[in-house]
């Protein structure tokens, strides 16, 4: 948020002063509509300021700056208590999707569990666990682009990091804040698009457009289903895998490896196992379609029990995800 400051004793309520006091900000940011409100003294009749003052000073800067007022790009608050003009500038969303290919490369800022980003030893005094992030590498190009200052990545859902993000790609919203400019044509978009993935290969951004409301309600609210595919390791060899050929209803306590981020729950969720390759004695893959939510590597380990059932406990003997992949995002 933007704020300005003003000294009511030289200005008065004065039209023409907060006019010009306002005119700079509106004429640095690419708006098409405003809304202006005042904060009065108590001494102050605030119903004949309202229609004298902010009602006059509202039409003259819509007039003169083609502005419509049943919106809100910007909303301009002139509190006379305190000598302050503050100016609140609606985020703008993008909507994209990505996929990833590095088993290295977090989806956001990975901030390490010990500190939580202050710096300790446990990160090197860095604060973070990574170098770098999907969120990390969009964000600049897109912040520079609206000549926003600051952003926030929105996921439907994220990956482990050592996860790839393979098919069509997860859903991303990036919302920027005062933003200079609020819209961009699908050519400039098509054109940062390109950049980004040109400059670097372990990730590819797809579909970036101006996000709708239908698009920011898919990425935060709805839970699709996913087909994985997993390299699973056996401690004993495994003569019949076509016994995991079928449906499954899991019942999954918080996994010990994410108790200290996830309150400790019981999740139903149902999988299906519909493929198994069979790649040597004591490794093979299988391809599972999935309830958003399931944590599919427990599911294949069991994690003590907390995982009911567990294809370790289906095969009876211990099973570990070498590697895992998301195949598709079923929309």
């Amino acid at each position: 948020m933007k704020t300005t400051f003003f000294n009511l004793n030289k200005s008065g309520y004065d039209i023409d002063y907060f006019y010009n006091h306002i005119k700079p900000t509106l004429e640095e940011y690419h708006i098409k509509s405003f809304n202006l409100g005042c904060s009065f003294p108590e001494e102050i009749d605030k119903e004949e300021y309202k229609k004298s003052f902010q009602a006059k000073l509202t039409k003259k800067l819509a007039e003169d700056f083609e502005l419509k007022r049943d919106l809100s790009d910007i909303t301009i608050t002139i509190d006379f208590r305190k000598d302050l003009v503050s100016y609140d500038i609606r985020s703008i969303f993008l909507y994209g999707t990505y996929n990833k290919y590095s088993r290295d490369l977090p989806q956001t800022i990975y901030y390490c569990h010990n500190c939580y980003g202050r710096g300790c030893d446990n990160c090197k005094n860095t604060g973070r666990l990574k170098d770098t992030s999907v969120q990390e590498i969009i964000s600049p190009y897109l912040e520079k682009l609206f000549d926003s200052q600051k952003s926030n990545f929105i996921g439907s859902g994220r990956e482990d990091i050592n996860v790839r993000m393979l098919g069509n790609g997860r859903e991303f919203l990036m919302e920027l804040f005062d933003p200079i400019f609020r819209e961009k044509t699908d050519s400039e978009l098509k054109n940062i698009q390109e950049k980004i993935n040109s400059n670097h290969p372990e990730i590819k951004i797809s579909n970036l457009r101006m996000a709708t409301e239908k698009d920011i309600d898919s990425v935060k609210n709805s839970k699709h289903q996913k087909i994985y595919r997993a390299i699973i390791e056996s401690s004993t060899p495994i003569s019949d895998l076509n016994i995991l050929l079928k449906e499954y209803q899991i019942k999954q306590q918080t996994p010990k490896r994410v108790s200290k981020r996830r309150a400790n729950l019981v999740r139903e969720r149902f999988a299906k196992i519909t493929n198994i390759q069979k790649i040597s004695e004591f490794v093979f893959s299988i391809d599972i379609i999935a309830d958003s939510g399931l944590y599919i590597k427990e599911f294949i380990s069991g994690d003590d029990n907390r995982s009911i059932p567990s294809i370790s406990e289906i095969l009876n003997c211990a099973c570990t995800c070498k590697e895992l992949d998301v195949i598709e995002i079923i929309r």
